[in-house]
């Protein structure tokens, strides 16, 4: 597992740490744990795919009453939530694999101390959390698509169901804003023009899943040879590889990665000279 740290300057009076985990997958995760209990961050960001809807060998797309899809059933995103959170404050925003999300699971999340981030955010002193849902929820339940014509009319309906009709709030909040969108594919339509969000944290790509030469080969949502799957973009944009590999390709020059991002105090230019 790969450590990849971050050192931002923003405009706070003091240093913080955060550490991002992204796609879980609802794996044994006891080492990660221990790795964020010896970093010892001010809060933890979780940005989605704690869940792993595709169960036993089923479309994400189908509907399984009682399984790990919801995390009443799913032990190890379950169990991680309510570990985590006695290490430091988390904030929680859906991914693509949340998309069977209900008020038991928003319940759920409430009582492990969680803060579920529903296209939402919450100010924590200088920081303000913000969520953006995935979109992937309107299709809950359709099963595979069946043509080329049909998932080509589903990611139109992905990319129609985004919600940012709250992001200008968000941006007009005091303090440095921080967004967790799982979904990076997403920044260049719906996110690279709201500039007043300062930090936005990211995964699902999964790294390219086999990385050649430091570029990853297939990300969904970004078919072959994928641009935002790994590191910082526009100094703003950080996307984790992920934390777990759940797909029947191995991932080749890509291991998993939990990120750690540190903010620094701006240096005052007029009281340094």
């Amino acid at each position: 597992m790969d450590v990849s740290y971050y050192n931002l300057f923003a405009p706070v009076s003091t240093e913080y740490t955060i550490v991002l985990v992204s796609d879980l997958h609802n794996t044994p995760y006891w080492k990660i744990l221990k790795q964020i209990c010896m970093i010892k961050p001010d809060y933890i960001a979780v940005s989605g795919d704690l869940l792993h809807a595709s169960v036993n060998g089923h479309s994400i797309y189908e509907d399984i009453p009682n399984s790990a899809q919801h995390f009443k059933f799913a032990d190890y995103a379950g169990s991680f939530l309510r570990e985590a959170v006695n290490i430091a404050p988390l904030f929680f925003s859906s991914g693509n694999h949340e998309l069977y999300l209900n008020q038991e699971d928003a319940e759920f999340l409430k009582e492990t101390g969680a803060v579920y981030l529903d296209n939402g955010f919450c100010s924590m002193g200088e920081l303000v959390f913000g969520g953006l849902s995935s979109p992937y929820g309107i299709l809950a339940g359709t099963g595979m698509s069946r043509s080329k014509s049909e998932s080509n009319r589903r990611w139109e309906i992905i990319f129609d169901n985004v919600n940012i009709d709250w992001l200008d709030e968000f941006e007009a909040q005091c303090g440095f804003r921080i967004l967790l969108s799982h979904h990076p594919e997403l920044y260049d339509t719906f996110l690279k023009e709201h500039e007043k969000i300062d930090l936005i944290l990211s995964g699902h790509a999964h790294g390219g899943q086999i990385r050649i030469f430091g570029q990853g080969l297939y990300a969904h949502g970004q078919g072959f040879f994928p641009k935002y799957v790994s590191g910082i973009v526009d100094g703003r944009m950080i996307i984790s590889r992920g934390i777990a590999n759940t797909s029947v390709i191995p991932r080749i020059g890509n291991p998993i990665e939990l990120v750690v991002v540190r903010l620094h105090p701006k240096v005052d230019s007029a009281r340094e000279k």
